[in-house]
């Protein structure tokens, strides 16, 4: 049950990370948020939460941490570069 609650703590720290940056934009700068540009930070959030997910249910023990920081680290980056272009 651990296990799950840690991924879950991950997979929405990545999601509200995008959503953080996408209404800093639209505050600061008046970009709309649902345009093409926040679908495409969305998208790269989601892949990279079902990818630490998958990375969770196949690896046990220690491994798992190092499997999931470079997808999280991946993620991270993904989300920002393609949430951010404007």
């Amino acid at each position: 049950m651990r296990r799950g609650l840690v991924l879950v703590a991950v997979a929405l720290a990545t999601i509200v990370l995008a959503y953080a940056a996408m209404a800093e934009l639209w505050l600061s700068d008046g970009v709309s948020p649902f345009d093409g540009v926040f679908v495409r930070g969305l998208a790269a959030a989601a892949l990279g939460v079902l990818a630490m997910a998958a990375a969770d249910r196949l690896i046990d023990g220690p491994a798992r941490l190092a499997a999931l920081l470079p997808i999280w680290s991946v993620t991270t980056w993904m989300t920002l570069r393609h949430g951010l272009t404007l």
